[in-house]
């Protein structure tokens, strides 16, 4: 659930073996459909009754208007590189070729050799000897294992834990396990607009500096942080998956149930780890990864807002609940009106 939530350059996903439960079939070849069965213990009732308190929780596509009457778009993402997550409505394909600026949360794309040399480097993503021992995330067990396995299957290694940076074991987590059918030949969803917009002229940026979540994670000082978020994420490499909860996932996004997906997502933590600890990790991720970058992607699209013409695409989780990204550009005074697209809830 968490790939609403954040998209990130994923440079780490290397030789692209699965995690040994994330199948092909559990993947890919089921159709988006709600499985009521998937919100167990909870029923789908409880989880819509949930997400009914969470504002600006229906739908992905929005309009807005600035005072002066200057128009642009936003679109909540998936970090898929799923065809049926790629297949984008006409109406978000239309506003991307027209658009001025495409922005993204993060634009990998190099523009000086420094900037490849800082992105590849092997000290961006290996510890040194000196602070190998010193990294101690202070996570269950099992989740430990889930998460060794996973370096594994992915070519790092099950030591990899010991020796990556909190950031690149973060940044793997942040790549679903389904992504590897189609690493290295199909773009997640975000960059695929990316593209969209440099064909058809558009000037590209970033709303967050790409070098932001590895500066801040890395930072000694931040490892409670690093921790929450490897905890948050090492909690979905539960091996106990399902076709059903794949493809219900699916069928709420692309419904633009984002609320639903959010009250699925907590309910999952407190029945998971009911001490509230699960509570914790998602409540310390959320602050960070939803309500403080979105204040930073805010800065840095406003002058391009006032201009008109940006299209804006940013995780989908990005969008609702009072720090969310539409509550934060009506606070500025923008007009922002929601733009239903085809099979999405009214």
């Amino acid at each position: 659930m968490r790939w609403l939530a954040v998209g990130l350059c994923c440079l780490l996903a290397a030789p692209a073996s699965a995690q040994s439960w994330a199948t092909r079939e559990l993947c890919l070849e089921q159709a988006p459909k709600v499985h009521p069965e998937a919100f167990a213990p909870r029923t789908y009732e409880e989880i819509q009754q949930l997400a009914a308190d969470i504002p600006n929780g229906t739908g992905r596509f929005w309009r807005v208007e600035s005072a002066d009457g200057a128009v642009s778009h936003l679109w909540g993402t998936m970090h898929s590189n799923a065809p049926h997550i790629l297949d984008l409505p006409e109406a978000v394909t239309t506003e991307i070729a027209a658009a001025r600026t495409v922005a993204i949360e993060s634009d990998y794309t190099g523009q000086t050799r420094r900037d490849v040399f800082r992105q590849n480097a092997a000290a961006r993503y290996i510890l040194d000897n000196l602070t190998i021992d010193t990294v101690d995330f202070g996570i269950p067990l099992d989740m430990e294992n889930w998460i060794r396995t996973r370096l594994a299957g992915l070519g790092w290694g099950y030591d990899a834990y010991a020796t990556l940076r909190p950031a690149a074991i973060a940044e793997i987590l942040l790549f679903h396990p389904c992504n590897d059918f189609h690493d290295g030949s199909f773009p997640i969803q975000d960059y695929h607009i990316q593209l969209q917009g440099a064909l058809a002229g558009a000037d590209l940026i970033g709303l967050e500096d790409r070098n932001a979540f590895y500066d801040r994670l890395n930072d000694p000082a931040n490892l409670d942080l690093a921790a929450a978020i490897i905890a948050t994420y090492g909690a979905y490499l539960d091996p106990e998956q399902s076709q059903e909860a794949y493809a219900t996932f699916d069928a709420l996004y692309l419904s633009g149930r984002i609320a639903e997906v959010m009250a699925w997502e907590r309910a999952f933590f407190d029945h998971r780890y009911p001490d509230g600890e699960g509570a914790d990790w998602l409540a310390r991720t959320n602050a960070y990864l939803l309500a403080e970058r979105n204040e930073t992607f805010l800065a840095t699209a406003l002058p391009e807002l006032e201009k008109g013409g940006l299209f804006m695409a940013i995780g989908a989780f990005h969008l609702p609940r009072d720090t969310g990204m539409i509550a934060l550009l009506r606070r500025e005074g923008y007009t922002v009106t929601r733009i239903p697209v085809p099979g999405e809830a009214p």
